[in-house]
Parts: C-alpha cells; structure tokens; sequence
C-alpha cells in the first residue's frame, strides 16, 4: 500500500471559511521544541545514485600498527622453469693442497691387455767382457774319416835360390862301429805330425785374419823335423799326403776356415770351412768339426803350419 502524501494521525479538519485576503507574512517564531520522535517508517526505495562528488584529499598516513602473528606457511609452490646458464665466472685463486689422505687399499689386479706390436729392434749394444774361460769338457768322440777330395793341381814351382858360400871341410870323424838292422822300411820317405793335448782358446784379431794353432805335441817324424813353433819343416822334397782333424766350439754362431800353410802361404787345397750350428744338449755354443786329407807337393826346406 502506499502511504505517500498521507499522515499518521491526521489533525481534525478545520470549518470552512469564506476565503479573505491574506496578510503580510509576519516573522518566524522561535522553532519550538523537537517533538517525540515518531515511529520510523518502512524504508523508503532505493533512490537513484547522486553524481559522485569530487576526489578527498588524501589524508595524512596514519602510524604503523604492531607486526600480526606470522601466518601459517603456505604450500610448496610449483618449482619454475630453469633459468638460461649464467656467464661462466672468472677462475677462483687456487687454494692450498690438502694433506695427503691414507693409502687406499691396492684394487684388484686388472684383466692382462691385448698383446702389444712388436717394437722395432734396437741398435745393438756395445761388446760385453769376455766372460771367464769355462771347464775343458770332455772330448768327443772322434767322428768317420770324411772322402778324400779331389787333388788339386801342383802349384807352379818357385825360383831356385841362389847357392850359399860353402863352408869349411871338417876333419873326418872316426868310423863308429856298425848299428844294428833297422825294421823293415814302410815304404814311406817321411813322415811327421803334431797335435794339441788339451783345449786352446783363440781369439781373432779381425774377420777373415788366420791365427796359428798351437801344436804342442810331437808325433813320430821321418825325413820331417818339428823346431818347436807349432810347425814341421819338410827335409825331403816331394809329393805328401796332409790331413787334420779339428774339433770348435764358439760362444756365438760364426763361419769357421781351417787351413795349413806352407812358407806362410794358405795352400788351397788343404782349406775347409763350416757354419757353426747351435749346440743342442747346452744351447749356450756353437759347434763344428773339420777335417781334411789331401796331397800336396811340397819341397826341401818348406815350414808347415796349421791355421784358422
């Protein structure tokens, strides 16, 4: 219901009166006194919104109030992105080095490698010291008589000396008295040797040098003398038989030449030689045996000799 333009409770009407001029409005009264306040009234509508007035200046901040009780903490938010990699920073100053920590426990001994390449072989060292001679070991036994070769041909004749000053005839000597008869002849003009009885060691001055073999043992001579210096010298020209027979034993492998000689002179046909080959009961030397059996000719007054 609307109640606008009416009141509550209403004054009682006045009479009628005939209408009359109206008067000088005198001055106002005193305002009297506020009446009872009445009943408040149903709420009037919402009325339409006032333009908004102009902006208040902002007033003065006012003092800070005491710091609240910190709150409960939140959750653990979603972790970010990773942000891009920094500049890489300038080298710190190297700090001192630390003491040295205990010995660790030795690991396990690591699977062997692949077999390496071979490297290449080394310059050869210098020559070791000879070592110090060895025990003479046993001789061996003495191996079959090899083919005689093949008889060279004569070598040419040399000049004839020139004859010495004759000397002085000596007085002639009493006659002895009559030996007795020899043995039976064996039908050979001369004949003679040498031999070593125990083991000699040579050494070599260069390759391809002979050095005289010592002979210091005399064998049964005919028509041939043996002066004591490792040789035999021929007294009766003519057509003899040489042989010799050698055992050798090397420290390392080496080609081996025997020869016996005449006057100083290799007679070419006496020569043999031989590769050493490994000894194979020791495997520590180097073994070989020659031997030769040929004829030569030779004449009154030769030195013979043997060499390697």
């Amino acid at each position: 219901m609307n109640n606008r333009n009416r009141c509550f409770p209403c004054p009682p009407s006045p009479p009628p009166f005939p209408p009359s001029p109206i008067g000088v409005t005198g001055p106002t009264g005193p305002t009297g006194p506020a009446g009872p306040a009445g009943a408040t009234g149903a709420t009037g509508l919402q009325g339409a919104s006032g333009i908004p007035g102009a902006q208040g200046a902002t007033g003065a901040t006012g003092a800070r109030g005491p710091t609240g009780a910190t709150g409960t903490t939140g959750a653990q938010g979603v972790t970010g992105t990773t942000g891009a990699t920094g500049i890489q920073g300038s080298i710190g100053v190297t700090g001192a080095t630390g003491a040295t920590g205990a010995q660790g426990v030795t690991g396990a001994t690591g699977a062997t490698g692949i077999q390496g390449f071979i490297g290449a072989t080394g310059a050869t060292g210098a020559q070791g010291i000879t070592g110090a001679t060895g025990a003479t070991g046993a001789t061996g036994t003495a191996g079959a008589t090899g083919t005689a070769g093949v008889t060279g041909a004569d070598g040419a004749r040399g000049a004839t000396g020139a004859d010495g000053i004759d000397g002085a005839v000596g007085a002639t000597g009493a006659t002895g008295p009559t030996g007795p008869a020899g043995p039976a002849s064996s039908g050979l003009n001369a004949y003679g040797g040498l031999y070593h009885s125990t083991v000699q060691f040579v050494t070599f001055p260069e390759i391809g040098s002979y050095v005289q073999i010592r002979l210091n043992t005399t064998l049964p001579l005919k028509n041939i003398t043996a002066p004591g210096n490792n040789t035999l010298v021929i007294q009766e020209s003519g057509l003899y038989e040489l042989n010799y027979n050698i055992l050798i034993s090397a420290n390392q492998a080496a080609d081996i030449a025997v020869s016996a000689r005449a006057n100083n002179v290799v007679l070419p046909q006496t020569r043999g030689s031989q590769t050493l080959a490994v000894d194979s009961t020791t495997t520590l030397s180097f073994d070989g045996r020659l031997s030769s059996s040929s004829f030569v000719t030779l004449q009154a007054g030769d030195v013979i000799d043997l060499t390697i």
